[in-house]
């Protein structure tokens, strides 16, 4: 089955879905959902994976939101380098 993208209804529901499945998947990690290890060892790990669906699929549907001064997210933006600053070094061999 293919969606066509002049099928609004369609799409709208493929979108609801995964939102909802994201959600799910956030709340059981919330709720203390646990990992096993190579080891054997049950640590609580929110998968990059997961992170990475959700930033994209919020990005692709024009969710975004500014970082406010004293947020988490403004917290995070702060601790990032600047990768304009001269004192960054390349990865690539040159």
């Amino acid at each position: 089955m293919r969606l066509e993208e002049s099928d609004p209804k369609s799409m709208m529901a493929v979108h609801q879905f995964v939102a909802e499945s994201l959600i799910e998947q956030i709340a059981a990690w919330k709720n203390g959902r646990l990992v096993q290890l190579e080891g054997g060892e049950y640590v609580k790990v929110f998968p990059p994976a997961l992170l990475a669906q959700a930033i994209t699929f919020l990005k692709d549907n024009g969710v975004d939101q500014p970082a406010r001064s004293g947020t988490k997210v403004d917290t995070l933006k702060r601790a990032m380098p600047d990768f304009s600053d001269d004192n960054v070094v390349a990865l690539r061999k040159t």
